[in-house]
């Protein structure tokens, strides 16, 4: 798929893809600074249109786009610390997802009509250190995987009804 930079216009997606938005162009564009604030990462949207987001932030301005356009229903999202991965969850689907942090290489790692999840993920955390993702599963689980979604297991079950999910990683 192409890169498209900027964050503003229109948006032209359908489907599994990087959705390209145009650039406005500033008239006046501030200098360069080593302050980078970082980014941020949301998930929005209903019936079957959602999106992950991305905003840059720095000193000056935050700009935000779409990394990802899905057509289930993206829901929790977290991003890799060592490797800016994103991961995301998309509840109509019924599945995990990875993206890079720059659009490319959308890979879709955990199917969970296809292996026993009870539900729909919902709410997502990683644990780096034990190359494990978790999430909660609206169907009374908590489930796990690596990190290229291979093993994919329920952690806890019987549950009411999880919407989210966070690992005390220890100190």
């Amino acid at each position: 798929y192409p890169r498209y930079d900027g964050a503003w216009g229109d948006l032209s997606c359908s489907g599994w893809q990087v959705c390209a938005c145009e650039t406005v162009a500033s008239t006046e564009t501030p200098a360069p600074t080593p302050t980078e604030y970082g980014k941020v990462y949301w998930t929005s949207g209903a019936d079957r249109e959602s999106y992950v987001w991305v905003s840059e932030m720095s000193q000056f301005e935050a700009r935000s786009s779409v990394l990802v356009d899905t057509t289930g229903y993206a829901q929790g999202v977290v991003v890799s610390s060592n490797t800016s991965t994103v991961y995301f969850t998309d509840n109509v689907g019924k599945s995990v997802w990875r993206v890079d942090d720059d659009g490319y290489d959308l890979v879709q790692l955990v199917d969970e009509s296809a292996a026993g999840g009870a539900g729909e993920p919902l709410g997502i955390d990683l644990w780096e250190h034990a190359g494990k993702l978790y999430w909660a599963d609206e169907g009374g689980e908590v489930r796990s995987s690596t990190l290229d979604g291979t093993d994919p297991t329920t952690v806890a079950s019987t549950l009411q009804s999880p919407t989210d999910v966070a690992v005390d990683k220890g100190k």
